[in-house]
């Protein structure tokens, strides 16, 4: 009963430590561009219309708009939608699009970028964490932390992804809530 008791006062310090440091951590993404958030706002508007051409169209601004302000969430999420919708106007083309969006991921060289678009293939993600530590404890791509259903599907995932400080934390939780998901554990 006396191990239980200690278990309140244990629990009532460790989440108001947890609530406490993520209200101090600074979010420091850069906010997006107003003209990538118009472009996102005009392909809304486009899918709702059911017009794929003009969605490929600013798919393609918003890519390379990202690409010049190097904003590796919108070139990913536009990477993809731009496959998507024109796999659906064509789906013979998914292929070659996806091998496509390959190279121009890997030809973007952000590590956050390569390592979630990976994140599903553990073979030689230690090896690529190491290599990539400085460069991703430089960067807080928060869009990432929030599509990763690895940190996603956890009790914990709101205060989780709050504490997060970094590319290379976000990376770690992934890889070891992944780990675990894909053991069974």
């Amino acid at each position: 009963m006396k191990r239980i008791l200690w278990l309140f006062p244990l629990a009532f310090i460790t989440l108001t430590a947890i609530i406490t440091m993520g209200n101090i951590t600074a979010n420091n993404t850069p906010a997006p561009d107003k003209s990538i958030a118009q472009l996102w706002k005009d392909y809304e508007a486009a899918r709702r219309a059911d017009r794929p051409q003009k969605q490929l169209d600013i798919l393609k601004d918003i890519q390379s708009a990202a690409l010049k302000e190097r904003l590796p969430w919108d070139f990913y999420r536009a990477g993809e939608e731009f496959v998507d919708v024109s796999s659906s106007r064509n789906w013979k083309l998914r292929d070659s699009l996806y091998q496509q969006f390959q190279k121009d991921i890997e030809a973007f060289d952000e590590p956050v970028l390569t390592f979630y678009n990976t994140r599903h293939d553990l073979n030689g993600k230690a090896e690529f964490l190491k290599k990539n530590r400085s460069r991703l404890e430089k960067g807080h791509n928060t869009g990432f932390y929030e599509a990763d259903h690895y940190l996603a599907n956890e009790v914990y995932s709101p205060v989780l992804k709050d504490l997060i400080a970094n590319d290379w934390q976000y990376a770690l939780w992934s890889l070891v809530l992944g780990n675990r998901w894909n053991s069974g554990a």
